[in-house]
């Protein structure tokens, strides 16, 4: 070989080793990292062992796709509920916030409307009673879930859970008052919402409700 072809060749071979080195040192984007707050309430009348805060526990540090889970208990009091669910959500700043809730009943329900008025004569566990007390002053008196409730029905019926319906009342209990809380502070600046878990009887044993509310997550993983 030619003085002057081996210097080229040598100096493509530079050129090369040059442009694989710089390739490894240019930053390569990743998915960015998000935190779902999963909150679940305590014990309280019936419910020594509440499923919506043994099924929230279960899947406290999991991660889904790009999603960390982190999971807080909530008690059934007027007072301390709210203020628990601010300092988790201080605490972590997560992306997306999903309360879990129990109601009698087969079906899980994915709430759309927290209404602010508290409705029930059922005291809480610190004995107090809120029957017909607005839960804040002058709000609006409806408040929109932020959770893709269309999408989240569809992919539950996908995975074959049957037992799943939407619903446009969230009671008047401390799973609305907390609901209504809840998307009254943080408005638009996160994805939002609540969904009542059934009791562990008849189709649902905690396993099978803990899939069910990882499908949610996974499709909350996915949503802007």
């Amino acid at each position: 070989m030619s003085p002057l072809l081996r210097a080229s060749a040598l100096a493509l071979v530079a050129v090369g080793v040059g442009a694989a080195a710089l390739w490894w040192t240019v930053p390569r984007s990743r998915p960015a990292r998000r935190t779902l707050l999963l909150t679940g309430f305590g014990p309280f009348g019936e419910y020594e062992s509440n499923p919506a805060w043994e099924t929230a526990r279960s899947l406290d540090g999991e991660r889904v796709g790009r999603t960390r889970v982190v999971a807080a208990r909530l008690d059934v009091t007027y007072a301390e509920a709210p203020e628990q669910l601010r300092a988790a959500i201080g605490r972590h700043d997560p992306d997306v916030v999903l309360c879990l809730g129990v109601a009698p009943g087969p079906a899980l329900r994915l709430e759309r409307v927290a209404r602010n008025r508290d409705e029930c004569p059922q005291a809480d566990n610190a004995g107090a009673v809120r029957e017909g007390a607005a839960i804040r002053e002058g709000g609006p008196d409806e408040l929109p879930t932020r959770l893709p409730v269309d999408r989240l029905l569809e992919a539950l019926e996908a995975a074959g859970f049957e037992e799943v319906v939407t619903s446009e009342d969230a009671g008047g209990y401390l799973c609305n008052h907390v609901f209504y809380r809840l998307l009254d502070e943080v408005g638009a600046s996160r994805v939002a919402g609540f969904v009542h878990v059934p009791p562990l009887e008849g189709p649902w044993n905690e396993a099978r409700l803990a899939r069910a509310v990882r499908v949610i997550l996974e499709v909350l993983d996915t949503t802007p």
